[in-house]
């Protein structure tokens, strides 16, 4: 099935894959291609693939690449063309109020390079089912995630599984009778054993 909804479009990442922690400028908006539709990305003819560059990058006014923390980490990048949605390119439902404390259960999907691998990155996507777990738990267990949370940012995961360095900027998200809900950002992690 293929829609045809042309749209100017956004699309949410974190802030630290835009302005790198500690330097001083941001990533310009002619120097980052973003690739939506792509499951192996290493298949430079897999079909659905669609390659777009952002006309505008918005770096949220409180991050600050100098905090040790990851304070206000996000960006909104908004594209240079209209996206066509398909099959492989879809929307995602902003999570509500009234869905806030119900929904505790989530996935992450990312292509961030795993553990004593020498890519910086994997070809298909691994997928994980995670957990959110109350802050004060979070911080009891996992002392080192203190060092880097922040009053709105909660905790997820599970012991011995969690996000890999490139995963970044990917949402974590849930699903409800056959629709997608997003509910934030990875931002950082540490070891959860």
């Amino acid at each position: 099935m293929y829609y045809k909804i042309l749209i100017k479009i956004s699309y949410h990442s974190a802030a630290h894959c835009v302005h790198k922690k500690y330097l001083q400028t941001a990533t310009k908006p002619k120097n980052l291609m973003l690739l939506f539709g792509a499951f192996d990305i290493d298949n430079h003819y897999e079909h659905g693939k669609f390659l777009s560059g952002p006309s505008k990058i918005i770096i949220h006014d409180d991050w600050n690449p100098n905090d040790l923390r990851f304070t206000h980490d996000i960006a909104l990048i908004i594209l240079e063309e209209e996206l066509n949605y398909s099959r492989f390119i879809r929307p995602i439902c902003l999570i509500s109020k009234d869905m806030e404390d119900n929904e505790t259960e989530g996935v992450v999907v990312g292509w961030g390079k795993v553990q004593n691998s020498t890519k910086k990155y994997v070809r298909k996507p691994k997928k994980l089912n995670i957990s959110i777990t109350s802050n004060p738990a979070c911080y009891r267990n996992n002392s080192e995630i203190t060092k880097i949370a922040w009053e709105e940012s909660f905790c997820a995961g599970k012991p011995g599984h969690g996000i890999c360095r490139g995963d970044s900027g990917g949402g974590f998200f849930f699903k409800i009778t056959n629709k997608f809900y997003f509910k934030g950002l990875v931002s950082s992690g540490t070891s959860l054993d």
